[in-house]
Parts: structure tokens; sequence; C-alpha cells
């Protein structure tokens, strides 16, 4: 489920829509203390009111931002650290298609897992660096026959989470950087206003006017809550 908001920019006369999914923080411009000046936030979707600019990658929004940046700054190690992801993922994957969703939850419940789900088996072949808890995934690489890489694998991916939070911040700065050289003004009428932060090959990040809000959540393919925007066929 997915907080949506209409912005003013339009596309082929349609307007467009940002999502944001439940439990996720929405980064948005705004002058929250009312100085003229423009503040850069991550607030809660409730939060996000009509006239406030909120933050998508555009161009580029094929690929992950964050993890560019961070495959960026860990260098030629990215290579092998990314595959060892790929290969507890891959082995979890194949688990679930030589059986079933319901059995690897079953199994992993057994084991003490006790909160997976659909949506959990989901997450971790598709987003998730790691489980949140060492000792979950020390479970799952066991139930994966994969527990005597458990130290190789959990420091790897360590090492991943730590560069995506950096990359995030990283991000983060040179927004405000930019941002802080600019004022209301520089706001003022537009629907629409692009930062290229990194060059070219990282893609551009936008600030779109929101218009409206959308009261209820709506059920949407979670890579949407992710960068873009999305055009809505008006009526």
């Amino acid at each position: 489920e997915a907080h949506c908001f209409i912005l003013s920019q339009k596309q082929n006369g349609n307007n467009l829509a940002a999502y944001v999914l439940k439990g996720d923080k929405a980064k948005v411009i705004d002058d929250f203390n009312g100085d003229g000046t423009l503040d850069i936030e991550d607030v809660n979707p409730e939060q996000v009111g009509v006239g406030m600019y909120i933050l998508k990658r555009m161009e580029g929004v094929d690929r992950d931002i964050i993890e560019d940046i961070a495959d960026d700054s860990l260098g030629e190690k990215s290579i092998e650290l990314r595959l060892l992801q790929q290969k507890w993922r891959r082995a979890l994957t194949k688990k679930i298609n030589d059986s079933s969703e319901e059995f690897v939850i079953k199994e992993l419940k057994k084991e003490g897992i006790s909160f997976i789900d659909k949506g959990t088996l989901k997450r971790w072949t598709t987003e998730t660096i790691k489980p949140r808890s060492d000792q979950h995934f020390f479970i799952l690489l066991k139930f994966l026959s994969l527990e005597k890489e458990f130290n190789k694998i959990s420091e790897a991916m360590k090492l991943i989470q730590k560069a995506h939070v950096e990359a995030g911040q990283k991000i983060g700065k040179l927004l405000k950087k930019e941002i802080d050289k600019m004022s209301t003004k520089n706001f003022s009428g537009e629907v629409q206003v692009d930062f290229n932060l990194l060059g070219e090959e990282f893609g551009t990040i936008s600030a779109f006017k929101v218009e409206t809000k959308i009261t209820e959540l709506l059920n949407i393919p979670r890579n949407w809550g992710g960068w873009g925007v999305k055009e809505i066929k008006n009526g």
C-alpha cells in the first residue's frame, strides 16, 4: 500500500502522480520555518501538504541511484560483494521455485523467524540487502545450506549497507547545498524543478509541486514507491 500525491506537472495532458510506500518517509522541499528560504526534510507522508515539493529521481529512473553511488564508492570490490548478495537471494528464489512459498514460510517459521510471510520473501529476494537480525540471517542461510559462508556473506552485506547509508547521506548533502542557494522565489510558479547533482551518469532528481493528496492508501506495485512518477489518465 502507498500514499498517492497528484502533482501539478502534466504529461500528455494528464497529471502525474508520486507514490510513497506506507511506512516510508517522503523527501520534500518547502519553507518549513516561514523565513523565506527553502528547507529539505524527510517527513511522514501525512505531513506532505498541497504546494510542497516532493523529490523523485527521473532520468535514469530504471536504476537505483543509491545502489549506483554505493557501488561507485565501493570500487572494484563491489562486484564481489554484489555476487555474494546475489548468491543468497538466488538460492532463496530457487528454494521457493523448487518447493513453494508456503513451504519456505512454514520451515523458516519452525526455525524461529515467526514474522515471515509472502511479502517478506518478496522483499528478501528483490530488495533487502540482508535480514535485519543476524540471527534470522543465519537461520535463513542455514536453511539454504549456506551456513558455512555466513560470516563471509554477512560481513559483505554489512559493507553494502554501510555504502548505501553513505550514498543516501551524500545525496542529502548535495541537495541541501543546492537548495541553500535558492529561495522561495526560485520555486515561485514552478511545477517541476530539476537538480543534476552527480552528472549524467546518475540521472536527474526533480522536485514536483503537490497539487492534491489522495486520502486513502492505494494498492500499487511496490517499485512505484521508489524513484520516478506515474502518468494518471485524467477522467
